[in-house]
Parts: structure tokens; C-alpha cells; sequence
């Protein structure tokens, strides 16, 4: 039995809306790398933790001095760095951690106020010893890199761009990237899309990331550091950073009833029975339409060449609705800065950030459909914490505007479909969620444009031997319908 102990908090990837991440490292190398990195962070004057084991604390205490007299805070990485700490007895890790406190305090004059065991599930028994060791925090990193991590200078730019806001990254020293650690970098050639045809970024995207040659450390931290500088990136402390965390956005607990519906082997035909968001009535007037826009991808980029050529022939057709879409852009992608290789689309010929754009617009609904893109590049979870920054950043600047959330359109049921409709399912479902949770309205075009086996009929597709996702007119007058007749 355990005395009564704080249950320490863990400290992990948030959900910001600013450009901060955290940078910290763990494990030991040899004594000239740490050394020349301590000397490197306090130039940079970067705020970050070295977490160290209890034995190599005992082993190098000058090294150890060194970096705490450099101003770099000391954590705890347990006495040996030892993976699955969750599967050892209680008293083991109590041992591990207050040794691992004492050696440090003896070989720096500082106790640890954070620790981080590595590869390890946080349970309520660990958070709870490492409270009576005296530690403030456990660390959750959410993103881990090494000496392959990157082969050269654009790599580490490349990643920057695209990490996570809110991201705690971990740079391990003199240790190898267990297959879950690995992190699929983005490619360096993701340009604009030229035409409707590309809706997602390369496939070298989704590859497996090939194994790079060993990169001086030291040289790779200096690359992450000026990258983060070049893209805005704020490398902010473990603590302030927690205090970044999106506020203003009240949750709503989700219907039993509605979550017992989310669940994707509920619908092995890929396919639900009834359409979930906004339900169907009478077709609104298309003035309903003046002062909305239209946000997404290559489909909604084909959408909005079909609506401009049924405006030549029906003055006033779908209102005033305005478009900003552009072939491969995803909700990920959206959070970039701009930049002559984003993929943001242009408003009155200007490349511009989407908070900015419908700023300028005047409008008071924003409808979204974007995730083509983001499913092969962004986990679920991932996705939809993207989602809420960029709608918080839409509303920062635009003050009560109404959010339509629309679902993934579907593909075709040919053979290799990249992503494949249980994907795209799967990530509707997470959507529902998300807007049920968030009081986002839902609109489930999906479920019009899609045959019994869940696919996009033929018919509807535009380029059925080629992607198999875009909207062919009888698609696109099947969504503009669609959205008449679903208005809350």
C-alpha cells in the first residue's frame, strides 16, 4: 500500500492556437556532444530539460554540472532509462527515481523537478511515486527524434513546417528510435496543386521514412532551432507550455446514443443507415448563401468552377456564396505559414492565411470540408486537434461567425484508392464526434454522394480512371442540393 502521495500531472502535447512547442532531450552521448549542446542552447538562450539517468549522473557528474551551469534544468530519466517502467513493482521504481534524484543532486546541486520514463504508460501508481520522490511533472513527448532523424538542413526544415502546434519534442542522445517513436516526415517537394487532378500530397509521404547516416547532434539541433525561427516557432518551457492550451472552446458531453453510433465495424458496407448532423428540410432560398464560404480542397476547388458556370446561365445561383479552396490543401497544411510552397488559396490574387481571407469576406458562415489530405498525414486524433486550432483561428478573427463542418466526401470502389473509404468513414465518424462535442454544425454530404458499397458512383466521378475523388457536375449539383435543404 502506498502513502498518501500527490498524484503528479503529466505534461504532453496540448491543443494551442499559437506556434509554441517544447524541446527537451534525453539519454547521454558522450561528453564533447553534451557539452557543445549545453554550449549551443544557452547561446540560443532556448528553454529546454536534459533528462538523464541516475547512472550516467554517477558516472559523468562534471558533464552533468556543466549543462546545469549552463541554466538547463535536469530531469529525471530513471536510474537506467529503462523502457515499460508500468511493469515493474512499485517498490523497483520507487528505488529508480529517488536514486536517480540523489545522483543528480549530487553531481549538479539540483534536484529534478520533472521526470520522463521512457517508452513508458504513465499509471496512476508511477504518477503517484514519483510525487513522494518530490517530482512536479511527468513528460509526454509527442514527437522523437535522434541522429537519422534528418539527412540535412531542408529535412529539418520540412518537419518544422509541419509539426503540431502545442508538439513536446524529444531529441534522444546516443539511442536508436523504437518503431513507435519514428516520425513520418513530410516530404520536401508538398507543392501547391497546378490543376484539379492532385488532391493529395506525394506519396513518398506515407512511406516509410528511409534510414539516414549518422548526423552530428549537435548539427541537427542547431537545424531544428533555426527552423523553428524561420517558421515562427516559439520553443517555450514544459510549463509554459500547458499554459498555451486552447481556452474559449467549452466541451458538451456527447449523447450516449450518438456515441454508440461511432464506431466504424458498425458499417461493414462503409455506409450508415440514416445521415448524421443537420437532417433534411426545405430547400432555403440561395440568399441564405450570401455571406458564406465555401473552405477546401481540389473537390471544393471543382465545385466552385461548376457553380461559377451555372451563375452564366442562372444569374444569382447558390446566392453570393464565395469559394477559398485549393487543390491539396488540408486542415494540417492550412496551419502553415504562408509561403510561395503553402498551399493556402488566394483571395483577390493574394496568397493568404484562411483566418485572414474570410476576415476580409464579411461573411457569417464558414463551411469546411477538408480531410482528403490529412488522412494518410495526420492520425485521427491528430486531425481533429488541427481542426479545432484552425477554427479557433477562424473565429479569433471573425467573431461569431457560424462553423458547417462538412463530412469527407467519398472515392470510387477502384482497386488501390489512397485513402480508402473506410479511412475516409472512419474519419467522419470522428468528425460527428467533434462537432457533437464542440456544438459544430455537421453537415453529412457524404451520405448523397455514395453507393450502397459506400463508394462515389461512377457516374458522379470526374476522373474515375485516374484518383477516383472528384466531383463530376451531376456530384456537384447533387452537393449544392445537399446543402439547400440542410440548414439548421
Amino acid at each position: 500500500m502506498l502513502p498518501q502521495a500527490q498524484i503528479v500531472p503529466v505534461y504532453g502535447r496540448v491543443t494551442a492556437f499559437d506556434r509554441s512547442i517544447s524541446l527537451i532531450f534525453d539519454g547521454y552521448s558522450d561528453e564533447t556532444t553534451m557539452m557543445a549542446l549545453a554550449d549551443l542552447l544557452k547561446e540560443q538562450k532556448v528553454e529546454t530539460v536534459f533528462f538523464v539517468s541516475g547512472e550516467k549522473a554517477m558516472e559523468h557528474p562534471a558533464v552533468i554540472q556543466y549543462i546545469a551551469d549552463a541554466g538547463i534544468p535536469i530531469g529525471n530519466y530513471g536510474l537506467t532509462g529503462e523502457k515499460s517502467m508500468q511493469l515493474n513493482k512499485a517498490k523497483k521504481n520507487l528505488r529508480q527515481f529517488y536514486l536517480t534524484q540523489q545522483a543528480i543532486k549530487a553531481a549538479a546541486m539540483v534536484t529534478p523537478e520533472y521526470i520522463y520514463c521512457n517508452q513508458t504508460e504513465y499509471s496512476e501508481e508511477i504518477l503517484k511515486l514519483a510525487g513522494l520522490c518530490g517530482l512536479k511533472a511527468a513528460i509526454q513527448p509527442n514527437i522523437f527524434l535522434n541522429h537519422r532523424s534528418f539527412a540535412d538542413q531542408e529535412q529539418a526544415y520540412n518537419f518544422v513546417r509541419s509539426v503540431p502546434r502545442g508538439s513536446v519534442i524529444t531529441i534522444k542522445l546516443g539511442q536508436e528510435l523504437d518503431s513507435s517513436e519514428v516520425y513520418t516526415k513530410p516530404v520536401t517537394n508538398e507543392r501547391p496543386a497546378e490543376d484539379q487532378k492532385v488532391i493529395i500530397d506525394d506519396k513518398a509521404l506515407k512511406e516509410e521514412p528511409k534510414q539516414q547516416n549518422n548526423v552530428d547532434i549537435v548539427e541537427l539541433t542547431t537545424w531544428v532551432i533555426e527552423a523553428c525561427k524561420a517558421e515562427n516557432h516559439k520553443i517555450v518551457s514544459l510549463e509554459k507550455l500547458q499554459e498555451v492550451t486552447l481556452g474559449g472552446m467549452p466541451e458538451k458531453d456527447v449523447p450516449q446514443e450518438i456515441l454508440e453510433k461511432l464506431n466504424t465495424s458498425l458499417y461493414p458496407n462503409l455506409i450508415t443507415p440514416e445521415p448524421f448532423g443537420i437532417q433534411e428540410g426545405p430547400a432555403v432560398d440561395d440568399s441564405y448563401f450570401d455571406k458564406a464560404v465555401f473552405v477546401g480542397d481540389s473537390i471544393s476547388v471543382g465545385i466552385e468552377s461548376y457553380v461559377n458556370k451555372m451563375r452564366k446561365a442562372q444569374p444569382g445561383f447558390f446566392g453570393e456564396a464565395q469559394f477559398l479552396a485549393a487543390g491539396g490543401m488540408s486542415v494540417r497544411n492550412a496551419l502553415w505559414q504562408v509561403s510561395n510552397e503553402s498551399r493556402h488559396p488566394t483571395y483577390k490574387g493574394q496568397r493568404m492565411l484562411l483566418e485572414d481571407a474570410i476576415a476580409l469576406m464579411n461573411v457569417d458562415k464558414v463551411y469546411i470540408m477538408l480531410g482528403m489530405n490529412d488522412i494518410l498525414l495526420s492520425d485521427l486524433e491528430t486531425y481533429l486537434n488541427n481542426y479545432q486550432v484552425l477554427i479557433h483561428l477562424i473565429r479569433e478573427k471573425s467573431p461569431g461567425v457560424e462553423i458547417f463542418i462538412q463530412s469527407i466526401s467519398p472515392g470510387t470502389n477502384k482497386e488501390g484508392l489512397e485513402p480508402n473509404n473506410k479511412q475516409i468513414l472512419t474519419y467522419n465518424l470522428g468528425l460527428i464526434e467533434f462537432c457533437e462535442k464542440y456544438g459544430y454544425h455537421y453537415i453529412d454530404v457524404a451520405s448523397a454522394l455514395r453507393y450502397e458499397d459506400g463508394s462515389l458512383p461512377l457516374e458522379m466521378c470526374s476522373d474515375p480512371e485516374g484518383m477516383g475523388f472528384h466531383f463530376a457536375d451531376s456530384a456537384c449539383a447533387e452537393w449544392v442540393n445537399y446543402i439547400r435543404t440542410h440548414t439548421p
